[in-house]
């Protein structure tokens, strides 16, 4: 299960808001390391990671009951759904790339690499695919299982 139950831990809550409130999901993953992570990666508590996702959530206007009655109801479920699609698509490095069901490896993962990918699917690009974005980026590391 990856990196241990405080990772699998977060991964349902993440699951859940995408499940709750999916338009308000970026608004908490943007934050998420700035808040959650700098306040409970040096312990990886999944009591500090409940307490600090809820406060996040908080924030942003996303209902925590509502998302921890989804990671109680269903989130093993939707944890054990997520592994099996990795497993089929071969998934080796954290993160990983999938664009429309395409696992992209070890593909460029400056923002310009991924925004080529990414425009690279439209048949007719929108118009921020124009834009220039950073070419450096961080690189394919570790190997998780």
């Amino acid at each position: 299960n990856m990196h241990g139950e405080y990772e699998k831990q977060q991964n349902i809550i993440q699951e859940c808001i995408q499940e709750v409130d999916s338009n308000k999901y970026w608004d908490y993953a943007a934050q998420y390391l700035d808040n959650v992570y700098k306040a409970c990666a040096s312990e990886r508590g999944i009591e500090c990671d409940k307490e600090e996702s809820i406060k996040l959530m908080n924030n942003v206007g996303i209902d925590s009951k509502e998302v921890f009655n989804c990671v109680d109801e269903k989130g093993e479920t939707l944890y054990q759904n997520d592994k099996n699609d990795a497993n089929a698509l071969r998934l080796q490095y954290s993160p990983s790339i999938v664009i429309n069901g395409v696992y992209l490896g070890d593909a460029d993962r400056s923002p310009a690499g991924i925004k080529t990918l990414i425009c690279g699917a439209f048949n007719k690009p929108p118009e921020e695919c124009g834009e220039t974005l950073s070419a450096t980026g961080e690189t394919v590391s570790g190997g998780c299982s």
